[in-house]
């Protein structure tokens, strides 16, 4: 039985123990806010210090979303530069854009509601002095254009736009001459002619700065698509119950666009899997597959039996 003393010991210890455990708690929580807020302002950068640090930003994210939609990553790029003058870097005006993530011109009037159910805006909206050519020559107007949470966002919007905008003859405004065409000239000049500028030399202007940065480095691998998968493991995975693999999933071609898997189990509750690393949980007999995201037809699985 315990002195008086020694219960007093024991709830001194108990207390400090609670209070370390509480600053952890307290030190991981500032810690991750920190991680997020870094994450939300690398997609939501509203000052550069030079062109090239504009370029470096919009490089790979104008890549991820191209290649995911099939709209050539350079032109993607090149656009940007051009529409934000290299982050109002370069041109000041620009800044209001830069502000609300809207690295496109992107005005909440886009021709018309029929790729309404594709658009990605979160529906906030800003209004801005913007050059529009009319009668030959160049004049300023006052528009109301998108706010978006990412530069991600807009430019997903963009080809959201681009893909699945339609006239009035139930016709694709732009899908046909840009979505997975492999030239940048052609690309950048059916999206002129199609009507979303107004300025003439909006795609000369783009094809200048898509050399002068060699932009087209971002389109290795465009329109390449992805034909088979070969897991790592091949026969019939024996683990026991607690255990971990790793299955690594090799897409072929090499040099496809988009060489990401999605992971799936046929029971989580035998055996579960998140990239790859399958979890064994209890007795039983599963299918864990990988699943291409260029081909939802395109698969490959493995047996895994759990002791």
């Amino acid at each position: 039985m315990k002195t008086g003393a020694e219960k007093n010991m024991c709830k001194r210890i108990y207390g400090a123990y609670r209070r370390f455990i509480l600053l952890l708690l307290v030190a991981a929580a500032i810690l991750m806010t920190g991680i997020f807020e870094n994450v939300s302002a690398a997609e939501t950068r509203n000052s550069f210090s030079s062109e090239k640090e504009y370029v470096d930003m919009i490089s790979p994210i104008a890549r991820s979303v191209g290649l995911k939609y099939d709209y050539l990553p350079s032109v993607l790029a090149a656009q940007c530069i051009l529409e934000t003058g290299y982050g109002a870097y370069a041109d000041s005006t620009t800044k209001p854009m830069i502000r609300y993530n809207n690295h496109l011109g992107m005005k909440t009037s886009m021709i018309n509601s029929t790729w309404a159910e594709y658009t990605v805006w979160p529906g906030r909206s800003f209004t801005k002095r913007t050059p529009e050519w009319y009668g030959g020559r160049n004049v300023y107007i006052r528009d109301r254009f998108r706010k978006y949470d990412s530069v991600k966002q807009c430019l997903t919007d963009y080809v959201m736009f681009i893909t699945h905008a339609k006239l009035g003859n139930g016709r694709y405004k732009y899908r046909y001459d840009v979505i997975g065409n492999p030239s940048f000239r052609k690309t950048i000049r059916a999206v002129r002619v199609n009507g979303y500028c107004t300025d003439p030399v909006y795609d000369k202007s783009v094809i200048k700065l898509i050399r002068k940065w060699n932009l087209t480095r971002l389109d290795s691998g465009f329109g390449i698509r992805v034909s088979d998968i070969r897991l790592s493991h091949r026969k019939t995975l024996r683990l026991k119950k607690g255990k971990t693999y790793l299955l690594k999933a090799h897409v072929l071609p090499s040099n496809a666009a988009r060489k990401g898997v999605k992971w799936k189990s046929s029971d989580p509750h035998i055996a579960s899997v998140r990239k790859g690393i399958v979890t064994a949980k209890q007795k039983g007999t599963v299918r864990i597959t990988a699943v291409s995201a260029d081909n939802p037809e395109i698969s490959e699985s493995v047996k895994v039996v759990v002791r």
